[in-house]
């Protein structure tokens, strides 16, 4: 909040490993392997376009069962 204080315009980046780990930690055990791979899919992308397809069906394929993972993953 502090950061956010002083740089009210600043864009923040969070690290990958972070994101994935937090992610997971709100995943139902069962569920985790999956849901991790399919987020390699999204950030080891070739290409934008191809990270953004594969976010797509990562989105359709999750957000029913995890919308508030789903959506921080759509905010970044």
């Amino acid at each position: 909040e502090a950061f956010k204080a002083i740089y009210p315009k600043a864009d923040v980046q969070r690290c990958v490993v972070h994101k994935v780990r937090n992610t997971l930690n709100r995943v139902r055990k069962k569920d985790q392997f999956e849901v991790a791979e399919d987020l390699k899919l999204i950030y080891r992308a070739p290409n934008k376009e191809m990270a953004l397809q594969m976010f797509q069906q990562f989105e359709s394929k999750w957000s029913s069962k995890y919308p508030r993972e789903v959506q921080s993953w759509a905010n970044e």
